[in-house]
């Protein structure tokens, strides 16, 4: 069998690409780190495309299949497996059970279609340490497909290739255009949206001796690919609308270093082949594999990421790495006599079918909630305890077919309107009890990530992004059209950057609901711990700690969202009310209640589940009361 050219260069190509993803994962910098797995993808597309078209007639699907189960199975398996042990110690019952769930889709190669159903913004990657197998999954349906097709066309000239993938990624890529401004959860983790991406490599290799002309070309292309690369990594945040147009910059960059060094070499070439980004080049695969999960894990234990084991887990996944490399991958890959293929494959289905086994076995079981005390499991809950997610589309505010609370009366008036992003979802539950108790009927309009603030900009994932304005709009309106009597604007405030746009956005906000009739109530953000409550107290009850240890202090309190606090206590006036809920969470111990009772008062990080929802009750009930009351903050 003929083997590809050994081009080391290749090699610290995909150190770049790995290194940025580490970086990005372990909050070290390179906002856009990313891109590496975009960089990643078009090495792929190379290196798979080159190889079969430089086999010809002599390809066979049998021998390509066999060499993608080498190269991918072994290394992926020991990490899943030793996932699958620590999550066995570390998560909590329901925790588990999405790990499971997980591992089945896993096992079953469609994980990235998993994590596209059971992502969102109240779904925490820190109980996902498989969600990085989605780029593994996406690239494994690519190769079901791709070799079929060259292999049809294995006969054809190569320009009728060429034609085939460019059709192919042109299609594609105006697919992931159109689909991340409206769907951006499925235009990142399907193939169809991404498919371009491992295309432009395989377009590299099927141009026929493509060259570029005169050295000084040469040099700029590559000096071009690597600026292209490192200016996505750094410029690029979490926020930034992906793949789409976006991923051009990582993609077209790694495409232009691989041409401009496939003749002679280039300054950037060379840079590339030095020996440090060799020998991390060739460990990318288990580093990219072992990393996460390290970090996932660390995060799910201890509820907060600083720099410093940002830096240990990036070493200790490199060592991990190395290890993987050496005795993992290389005799797999490379003892062919060891480990010939029948005895592979039967090893291999053994074991995919094993972890398939084992992950149904752990959903059904409910995540074997027999592995934590009872007590644990109680706060656990927590992470479920919310009865209203609704992230309302434009098209429905537009309609007037709002969330309905209380008494769903069409004869009654609109005593109440709670309005704006997840922070608002959190407290509907207490709104909706209080109204249903009254006989009151109460709607809800919500998004997350969406502050209720009119002709405010927002782009960030998870909003509503450039349909932000005419949903608030569509809200006034309706406020106006169906004179609602009172508004409940609710949100993460501290989350917003104070500038002068966000002044002016509160102002006009409340000067149009006031002139549309409405009594405006603006409700301050609850105390954020900072941590996963539920896990939290789960591990400090398991541990014997006094969960009542737990909690914001009040000096952090006063440190959290200061400017716009301000901002909404100079709002108070006789039409706007400010609501302040931090009096309802204070403890003897001069820290903010995280639970009571038993129950966790948050879901997450910083939402109020029901039962901290339920401790906002007194302070909703003023809402409808002749005279509101006002309690002092902090």
């Amino acid at each position: 069998m003929k083997e590809l050219q050994y081009r080391p260069e290749i090699d610290g190509l995909r150190a770049i690409a790995v290194s940025v993803v580490v970086l990005f994962h372990a909050q070290l910098g390179c906002g856009g780190g990313f891109v590496g797995v975009d960089v990643f993808f078009v090495i792929s597309g190379y290196l798979i495309t080159l190889r079969i078209l430089q086999e010809g007639a002599a390809f066979s699907l049998q021998n390509f299949w066999e060499r993608r189960l080498r190269r991918i199975v072994p290394a992926a398996a020991a990490m899943t497996i030793a996932s699958l042990v620590a999550g066995w110690f570390l998560f909590l019952p329901m925790d588990f059970a999405s790990f499971g769930r997980s591992l089945v889709a896993q096992s079953l190669m469609m994980s990235n279609v998993y994590f596209w159903r059971d992502s969102g913004y109240f779904a925490p990657d820190t109980v996902r340490p498989l969600l990085h197998t989605w780029s593994l999954a996406l690239e494994e349906q690519f190769y079901v497909g791709l070799p079929i097709v060259l292999y049809l066309l294995k006969q054809s000239e190569r320009r009728k290739v060429v034609w085939v993938i460019v059709a192919g990624a042109l299609a594609s890529f105006a697919l992931s255009a159109y689909g991340v401004r409206s769907h951006a959860l499925a235009t990142f983790y399907l193939l169809p949206t991404r498919a371009w991406e491992l295309l432009v490599g395989s377009l590299v290799a099927a141009l026929p001796g493509f060259r570029v002309p005169g050295k000084v070309s040469h040099e700029l292309l590559g000096a071009a690919g690597l600026l292209s690369i490192l200016l996505s990594t750094f410029l690029y945040s979490a926020s930034t609308p992906f793949p789409g147009e976006r991923a051009l910059l990582p993609c077209l960059g790694a495409a232009a270093i691989i041409i401009s060094s496939s003749s002679t070499p280039s300054l950037v070439s060379r840079i590339l082949s030095l020996r440090p980004l060799v020998w991390v080049g060739q460990i990318s695969y288990s580093l990219y594999l072992w990393h996460w999960p390290l970090f996932t894990f660390a995060r799910y234990q201890l509820g907060s990421f600083p720099p410093r084991l940002g830096v240990a887990l990036s070493v200790l996944s490199c060592i991990l790495a190395w290890l993987s490399w050496k005795f993992v991958e290389q005799p797999i890959r490379n003892r062919r006599a060891a480990f010939r293929r029948g005895p592979l494959v039967v090893a291999a289905s053994l074991t995919i079918a094993g972890l398939l086994v084992a992950g149904a076995g752990i959903v059904r079981a409910h995540g074997v909630a027999s592995r934590w005390p009872p007590e644990a499991v109680q706060y656990a809950q927590a992470k479920f305890d919310s009865d209203f997610r609704n992230d309302l589309s434009l098209e429905s505010a537009q309609k007037g077919q709002l969330v309905h609370l209380g008494v769903e009366d069409d004869l009654k008036p609109i005593e109440l309107l709670v309005w704006g992003d997840s922070h608002a979802m959190a407290v509907i539950h207490s709104v909706d009890f209080i109204c249903r108790k009254r006989g009151m009927r109460c709607l809800a309009a919500t998004h997350s990530c969406t502050p209720p603030l009119l002709d405010f900009p927002i782009d960030v994932m998870f909003s509503l992004r450039e349909q932000a304005i005419p949903f608030n709009r569509a809200v006034t309106d309706f406020v106006r059209a169906h004179a609602v009597r009172r508004v409940l604007l609710a949100a993460n405030w501290p989350a917003l950057e104070y500038t002068p746009r966000l002044r002016a956005s509160f102002a006009l906000t409340v000067q149009t609901l006031s002139k549309a009739g409405a009594t405006v109530y603006v409700l301050k953000d609850v105390p954020t711990p900072g941590f996963d409550v539920p896990i939290m107290l789960a591990k400090a009850v398991s541990a014997h700690a006094d969960p009542g240890l737990l909690g914001t202090t009040r000096a952090e309190y006063a440190t959290q969202g200061t400017a716009i606090n301000a901002l909404i206590d100079h709002l108070a006036s006789a039409s706007v009310v400010v609501l302040d809920p931090a009096p309802w969470f204070r403890a003897g111990s001069g820290r903010y209640l995280v639970q009571q009772g038993g129950h966790a008062l948050y879901f997450d990080y910083h939402h109020l589940s029901i039962h901290g929802a339920m401790q906002l009750l007194p302070l909703f009930e003023t809402i409808f009361s002749p005279r509101p009351l006002r309690i002092s903050s902090r």
